[in-house]
This record gives structure tokens, sequence and C-alpha cells, in this order.
């Protein structure tokens, strides 16, 4: 199957966060200082996000703070500030951490300077998420079929699914958790409707939350994205 929620070539956490005033429009900020929220995107992008970014001066991290993914480092920007119309806009920092492993176990960002440390404890944040049949192995479905897909992997939560049909850009059938589509913990089931013989795509979507164990951002934790998914399948007479 393919699927568009991938993971990619590194790891990007962004820190944003707001602080006093100098009259270069940035100000260093000890991490203890920051007031933050950690926003993970999902695939390999990861952001501590501030209520406002139009604040000036920008508060960038000091040069002294580091960042390790699971006891990797990271190569941290401190941050920045852009001004295109007039109005001050705050370029957060960021922490890249360069190929990211595919892991089972929980990963472990820590962002620390030598006024705090920050730990965070993510389960799969940066794995590939795809939804794979349970039922129908060989991709061959019927009208009246049950079919039954599951999450993988399948840490997180799942809410509002919908599976829609398509053929040559018509669609042949839309379903959602109000008409027709079941929602299981990481499962996903419906039944096939009465459609024409031939090759289809089921596109499949749904929100999906992340598990989070540990998270010291001083405004919590974010960690809702969208999973989507093309199902090639052949539609039997």
């Amino acid at each position: 199957m393919a699927h568009y929620l991938s993971a990619r070539s590194s790891c990007v956490v962004a820190l944003i966060a707001c602080a006093g005033c100098l009259n270069d429009h940035t100000e260093e900020v000890r991490l203890a200082d920051f007031v933050a929220e950690l926003y993970v995107t999902g695939g390999n992008m990861v952001m501590l996000e501030l209520a406002d970014r139009e604040v000036d001066p920008c508060p960038v991290l000091s040069t002294h703070a580091t960042a390790s993914l699971d006891g990797v480092a990271g190569e941290i920007d401190p941050g920045s500030f852009e001004n295109p119309h007039g109005t001050q806009q705050c370029i957060p920092p960021r922490i890249t951490f360069a190929n990211p492993p595919a892991r089972v176990e929980p990963s472990t960002i820590v962002v620390a300077d030598s006024s705090e440390t920050w730990t965070f404890i993510i389960t799969q944040p940066f794995a590939p998420r795809t939804f794979e049949p349970l039922s129908h192995p060989t991709n061959q479905v019927t009208a009246g079929d049950t079919v039954r897909l599951q999450l993988s992997p399948t840490s997180g939560e799942l809410a509002n699914a919908s599976a829609i049909g398509l053929r040559s850009g018509a669609v042949l059938f839309d379903l959602d958790e109000a008409s027709g589509l079941v929602r299981s913990g990481p499962e996903l089931s419906f039944v096939v409707p009465p459609l024409p013989a031939g090759n289809a795509s089921i596109w499949l979507a749904a929100d999906f939350t992340l598990a989070i164990a540990r998270c010291d951002a001083p405004l919590g934790c974010h960690a809702q994205t969208q999973i989507s998914d093309d199902w090639n399948v052949t539609i039997m007479p």
C-alpha cells in the first residue's frame, strides 16, 4: 500500500517561546524561561509551539543548549525573526536529528541547558503509518464483503475515520463513522457496497494521536495529526 504519512531523512524539533525585549529583535532565553507547547505533527517533525509568534524581541535558545534523540545529539538552530509585512514574526529555534531510527520502544527527546532539562517520551513518533488489510490479502473484494484493515504500527489512537472509493477520479462510495465505517481501536472495517467490477482505489484517512508518556513542556503536548493511505483493490463481479 502507498502511504502518505512517511518517515523522512531527518527529524525537526522547533522551539517557540516568549520572553523580554532587545533592540535587535532577538533575545537569548534560558530554557527555564521558555513557555511553550510540544507540538507533534506526525512524520518527522516536532515543534514546541508558542501562543504568540508576534512578539518583539523573539526569544532564541542559548548557544549552550543541547538536544538529543535516544542519546544521539541533534543540531540546534537557535532561532531568529523576520518582518516581511511590517509585523514582527518569530522564527522558532530548530533542532534537527539526522535519520531518526525506527523503534518499537518509546523514543526519548531531551532538550537542556544550564537552567533546566525537558524530557519527552513518545511512542514511535517518526514511524511511517499505514492501514494494512487484515482481510482480503489479495486485494480482491466483492460487494457485500466485510473489509478489515489495521493501523500499522498500532501505537496511538484513531478518531474520525473515513473511507472513499475512487475510480478514474469518480467517487464510488464515501463512508465515515456515521455512515457505515466502524472503528475499533487500531482497526477499521466496512461492508463493500454494490459496485461495478474493475480496479479501484480506496482512500483511507483518520485523525491520529500519538501516545506520550512524559511531557515537560510548560504548556503541555499536542500530538494529533492525520493519517491517510491509499489501498488499491480489484472489485470482483
